[in-house]
């Protein structure tokens, strides 16, 4: 696969920006989507990127090709709190 090295790269880069920013890339699962219904609706040359975090199990999904800015967007993702276990929003019981 011709894409492989570039893919490897993207997935480096993942993992440098996590631990630059303080997470753990360990906690991170990437995977590299091409042929998703998702990926084929925007024909998307680089594909969609998709990124798990184990721990909560959310899941994004990014933009690969040479015009996005899926890095900037991931970490900015982060940053707000995207990816981090939902807030627990019930009522509180009245007393």
């Amino acid at each position: 696969m011709s894409d492989l090295p570039r893919f490897q790269r993207q997935v480096q880069a993942v993992g440098q920006m996590l631990s630059s920013a303080g997470y753990d890339a360990n906690d991170f699962e990437i995977q590299a989507d091409r042929s998703s219904p998702l990926a084929q609706l925007f024909r998307l040359a680089g594909g969609v990127l998709v990124v798990k975090r184990r721990s909560t199990g959310e899941s994004r999904f990014y933009a690969t090709d040479s015009e996005s800015a899926w890095a900037d967007t991931l970490m900015s993702d982060l940053e707000h709190g995207a990816l981090a276990a939902p807030t627990d929003t019930r009522p509180g019981l009245l007393s």
